[in-house]
This record gives C-alpha cells, structure tokens and sequence, in this order.
C-alpha cells in the first residue's frame, strides 16, 4: 500500500504538509513508511497516466493542476505525466475530496498500486488560499516522484539527502547558495505576520511567476538518472512500474498512431473510388483528378 502525503493548515489555521510517517529528496528521498527502507521512484522513462475527476465543485483546480502537471513535464526529469479520460486507464486520480477540516491536499509515494490519489480538498480553493494553488500542487507532484519534505532530514527522521552536498544544511538540505526548494516551507512556529501563509510557503518571491526552482529540477533528473538498487545510506533505490504504466500508450504516440491509420485509410477509400471509377469508364478514357 502507498503512503501519503498530506498537506493541511497548523493549528493556528496556517497550512503545513504533515507526512502520515516519516516522509522521505538537497532534494531529500525514501520511503515513508518506517518499516520498509527504501527509496521509491518509477522505473525511469515511464508515462504515468492521470484523471482529474474534480466535478464541478473545482474545474479551477483540475486547470491548475495541469499547468502544475505541465511544468513538471516541461523539465523532463525522466517520467512524463499524461492526461487520460478513463479512470480504468490511470494510475492516479485527482480528486476534489469536499470538506476536510483545514486539510488543503493530499498525495502519495511511488508504488505498484492499481489506483492512487491525489485529493484537494475546499480549503484550497477559498479565496485567501487559491493564488497559491499551483505551488500546492507542483509540491505535491513532487511527493508523486518521491520527494519527501526539505526538513524531513531532522524533524521526519526519514529523510536521504539526494545529493549530499557539502555544506548543506542539516535540516532543510539547502546549501547557502541553492534556492529554496518546492518541497520545503517553514514550520508551524513562524509568526502569523511573518508571511501570508505560514506554515507552507516561505515566501513566494522565491519561485518567480510560479515556477519550479532550477535545484528541484536538477536534482530530480540526477536522481532518476541514477541506477535502480543505487544504495544512500543502506537504503537502495527501487523503481515501480505500476501495470498501468505497462500498458499504456502515452497521448502523442496514440495520436500518431491514429493519424498514421486515419491517413492510411483515406488512401484506402481513395484506391476503391479510382478502381470503380476505372472499371465504370474504362482505361481508354483519362480520368479526372479527384474524382469522388
């Protein structure tokens, strides 16, 4: 079973992401789950299908998180996410889960089960929360790659540090000259005046228009680069290909592929009308161009 991850306001209404266990990539890696010591990721290469069955409630969110969806992709760290439109064909769903008390979303470590989710629930889509929606979800994209939290290296007590930079501090993982990472944000204890929302993000000038920090992007394609039963710390890399990944034939080759038969029969049709119109008018007779 996948564990996962939830993201959710502190006790003073100001939004954190608390792992169920402990969580695990200067990005920080590993399996959250204490009893087994391992660092998941997929195989590498794969396309993961996913199905966004927000419902009406939250159209918003499902367009958010396909541009969350787009970035990750767009930096081509090794794994592809791709849009279906059946929940038979994918390996995650997300899901508008309605009320859940200040919980704004939750997701999940890599893993072979059949069906996984990512749920947002209300609270992200109340207006002193939404701007930050899409930080949200690319954070919690990066649980679905099998980053854990920045301080899970300290507070989690579970976090490898992927790569172990000198330097790096000893709780976040970040070096003095690295960006802030996607997966990190600032504890509980911050001040209410501190920033918007304490607890989750630091400060959004970080991640200009949004986007994903360089370091993120860097270090996640070393670390799908690396090979499967790579060991940090004694616990080895393990890839999972889930058996919807096996089969299933991402968006751009479906389309080429549908393409390549549609033309393929247009020719077909085209070769029947000529043959008719030869055996109607005979050879002698020249025969018009495009003739339908």
């Amino acid at each position: 079973m996948s564990e996962d991850m939830t993201l959710q306001p502190s006790q003073q209404t100001s939004p954190t992401c608390l792992s169920e266990t402990d969580s695990a990539l200067c990005i920080v890696v590993g399996n959250p789950n204490p009893h087994n010591n391992e660092i998941p990721r997929w195989k590498p290469g794969l396309y993961i299908p996913f199905l966004a069955i927000t419902g009406a409630q939250a159209k918003y969110a499902e367009a958010t998180f396909k541009q969350a969806v787009k970035q990750w992709n767009e930096s081509k760290i090794g794994i592809t996410f791709d849009f279906v439109e059946e929940e038979n064909d994918a390996v995650f769903t997300l899901t508008y889960g309605g009320e859940h008390n200040n919980v704004f979303a939750k997701a999940f470590f890599p893993s072979n089960q059949d069906l996984n989710r990512i749920l947002v629930y209300s609270v992200a889509l109340r207006p002193e929360y939404i701007m930050w929606l899409e930080w949200v979800f690319l954070h919690e994209l990066g649980h679905v790659l099998g980053l854990g939290h920045e301080f899970a290296l300290k507070s989690e007590k579970g976090g490898v540090r992927f790569p172990d930079e000198e330097g790096a501090d000893g709780e976040t993982g970040n070096t003095p000259t690295a960006p802030r990472s996607i997966m990190e944000y600032y504890h509980r204890s911050e001040s209410a005046t501190q920033h918007p929302i304490p607890g989750v993000q630091p400060n959004l000038m970080d991640y200009p228009e949004g986007k994903l920090p360089f370091k993120d992007i860097e270090e996640t394609k070393r670390f799908y680069q690396l090979e499967s039963g790579t060991t940090y710390e004694n616990r080895p890399i393990v890839d999972y290909n889930p058996r919807k990944a096996q089969v299933y034939q991402p968006t751009a080759i479906r389309k080429a592929t549908e393409d390549a038969e549609e033309g393929i029969d247009r020719q077909r049709e085209k070769a029947e009308r000529d043959k008719a119109w030869l055996q109607k008018h005979g050879k002698e007779r020249r025969k018009p161009k495009d003739v339908e």
